[in-house]
């Protein structure tokens, strides 16, 4: 009667793989970070948004 191992480790991976995702080819051009711009953030509706509880709080 032979005997049926428990446990078969999976065949070894090549060294070699090519990976998920693709690297970018290098191009002639920098690629430019984008800058943040404070200016924007601060919109009239996120002005009323942080003043609106403030004055509810005060005047309720």
């Amino acid at each position: 009667m032979t005997t049926v191992p428990a446990y078969v480790p999976p065949p070894m991976a090549p060294v070699r793989s090519t990976p998920l995702i693709q690297r970018p080819a290098p191009s002639a051009t920098p690629s430019s970070m984008p800058v943040y711009n404070a200016g924007s953030s601060m919109t009239p509706s996120s002005l009323l948004a942080l003043a609106l509880p403030i004055m509810a709080g005060i005047f309720y």
